[in-house]
């Protein structure tokens, strides 16, 4: 089957255009039940043999066990200064080569039953990483330490006083000192635009918040001590818990999946939503 897989691999994968805001498409390259069985195992593979470096790298907080975009948040609390980073065409810009060495290195540590060049071929598709594969994320994160977090930490994060966390391809950096402005803020994100080689910083996504504005990690306010959940989220679901209430329907589960999102992430905004609301949190 896979020998046949990797013959035909046109025949494996369905492409599907998701439209993004301001016009933009993504192409999603989703991969037959049978494609996607192996590489959901070859990313097991990957992680097992790769986790004492993801154990290592407590920054990368994206697609690893037992870490979410809370966690990312957490790092960035009670900043001076809060600034987002995002990388273009994330997946398409990790290529062949780059997924080559990643794989080698796990090889060596931990041999696969499928040659290096089966795996290669197992993971990558027209060249680089497909968005659509299991098996993409653990890959692309694992390139990226060295082609993003390294270049950003050997230009020494410590003379802006940063801290500096990665969700896939978010960026974030947060400073509590005072004597940081905006205009070294930005000289650092030239450095960073200069020192990384493979991957670009998508310009039109960058975000630099004070401390006196709403500042925002992976869509959690982390303004302050605590983290929280921005006013127009709260007010979107006390209007749908109201109408379930007047409507007195059951609550469905994308309501029930933010209410259990928000309870993760502040337990007191949690409890003032759901007051007054019977099975809220059934």
């Amino acid at each position: 089957m896979t020998r046949y897989i990797l013959n035909n691999k046109n025949l494996y994968y369905i492409e599907r255009k998701r439209k993004k805001r301001h016009q933009k498409v993504r192409t999603i390259f989703a991969p037959s039940p049978n494609l996607k069985i192996i590489q959901k195992e070859l990313s097991s593979w990957f992680y097992n043999s790769s986790k004492h470096i993801f154990d290592a790298n407590t920054h990368i907080t994206g697609f690893i066990p037992n870490r979410s975009i809370i966690d990312n948040a957490k790092m960035h609390t009670d900043s001076e200064w809060v600034v987002n980073l995002d990388i273009e065409e994330f997946f398409p810009s990790t290529t062949t080569d780059m997924v080559k060495e990643a794989l080698l290195e796990a090889q060596n540590k931990h041999p696969s039953k499928y040659s290096i060049d089966k795996l290669v071929e197992l993971s990558t598709y027209q060249g680089s990483l497909p968005q659509g594969s299991p098996a993409s994320p653990i890959l692309a994160n694992y390139v990226a330490r060295k082609y993003i977090d390294k270049p950003i930490f050997e230009m020494g994060l410590q003379k802006y006083d940063l801290k500096y966390s990665r969700y896939a391809d978010d960026l974030t950096f947060s400073t509590k000192s005072k004597s940081v402005d905006r205009r070294s803020l930005n000289s650092m994100i030239n450095e960073i635009r200069n020192n990384m080689l493979k991957y670009k910083i998508n310009n039109k996504k960058i975000n630099i918040k004070h401390r006196s504005q709403r500042q925002t990690v992976t869509g959690i306010v982390v303004n302050g001590e605590k983290l929280s959940i921005d006013h127009r989220t709260r007010k979107k679901i006390r209007a749908a818990l109201h109408n379930r209430k007047i409507e007195n329907t059951p609550l469905d589960d994308e309501i029930k999946g933010y209410l259990s999102f928000i309870r993760s992430v502040n337990a007191d905004q949690y409890n003032k939503l759901i007051k007054g609301v019977n099975n809220a949190s059934n």
